[in-house]
């Protein structure tokens, strides 16, 4: 009977090496998305320079070409899906700089849908964060052995099948341990998200009070000597054009705001960067991007002078 149990453990344990050896390629890698959340809600005051947003935010700026064209400053994103600007991840946003920063930044992603009553009450970031922190941890430590001894899911199997016969749907994501996703589709799907925001807006549009908390707090974060840059990330024109028509925001009135609390507004051509989705910029256009945005903070903490 022994010689039985051990023999049945030995083959139970070789049939999930099997498995996790012979899992149908994803387009999925890096850190995995469950371990880069976990390690981004454990992050502490370590950075200088912190990106702050939506999907569009984490999917679409890489630090590290952020940091090298700024001088090597440690450069963090720590975007979020679904991301609201409420007072929890301002405070956390604040709390990833390092107290030893010569110079802090924060810059700001501003979407319609971060500045909405949904997106405050249910984003990635409050989920992730309100997990009991032994969970959290012990989750962060069994991320890769998990993903690797998980059943495979019937879609992996199609996804496969198509591979073969050369019709092959992929998301592919990079997992970057600084926060960037990097991403593309197989094929692309560029009207994909228009349905989803239309829908999302319907009875949820962008909250005066949540503007002015977030400005409140531009404010109280320049008078601590941070700077503190926002743009618009760009997108497609389909979407640009959907979200000023429901959404509510008036980017003008913002941008004046916005300043006027101290910020810097960042003028980035909305049309000027590729969407796989008709809201997320693939890996290309990511980077792309992060040397624009890199080019217009060192030209406006330069000054005219230099």
């Amino acid at each position: 009977m022994n010689h039985r149990v051990a023999a049945t453990a030995v083959l139970t344990v070789l049939m999930i090496v099997a498995v996790g050896l012979l899992r149908p390629t994803s387009g999925e890698s890096g850190l995995g998305a469950t371990r880069l959340w976990l390690e981004k809600v454990a992050w502490g005051p370590q950075f200088d320079f912190i990106i702050a947003g939506d999907s569009r935010i984490y999917r679409g700026v890489s630090p590290k070409t952020l940091g090298a064209e700024l001088g090597g400053r440690v450069v963090a994103n720590f975007g979020f899906s679904g991301l609201g600007y409420e007072s929890a991840y301002l405070d956390a946003v604040e709390a990833r700089l390092a107290p030893a920063a010569l110079d802090p930044m924060i810059l700001l992603g501003i979407t319609p849908h971060s500045l909405t009553p949904v997106a405050v009450r249910r984003n990635g970031f409050l989920e992730t964060s309100q997990e009991h922190p032994a969970d959290r941890m012990l989750a962060r430590q069994l991320a890769p052995l998990l993903r690797f001894v998980r059943p495979i899911q019937p879609v992996e199997l199609v996804e496969t099948y198509d591979s073969i016969r050369g019709q092959r749907k992929w998301y592919y994501q990079h997992f970057h341990a600084d926060g960037w996703v990097a991403s593309r589709k197989v094929p692309e799907t560029p009207k994909e998200g228009l349905a989803a925001y239309k829908e999302e807006f319907a009875g949820n549009e962008v909250s005066p009070d949540i503007v002015a908390g977030l400005l409140t707090r531009v404010r109280q974060w320049t008078a601590r000597g941070i700077r503190v840059f926002g743009f618009r990330p760009p997108t497609s024109k389909a979407m640009v054009d959907l979200e000023d028509s429901i959404s509510g925001f008036d980017e003008p009135m913002f941008v004046r705001a916005f300043e006027e609390a101290g910020g810097v507004w960042l003028n980035i051509d909305q049309f000027a960067y590729h969407s796989y989705d008709s809201s997320h910029l693939d890996r290309d256009a990511a980077v792309s991007l992060s040397h624009d945005i890199a080019r217009q903070i060192l030209a406006a903490t330069r000054g005219p002078a230099e």
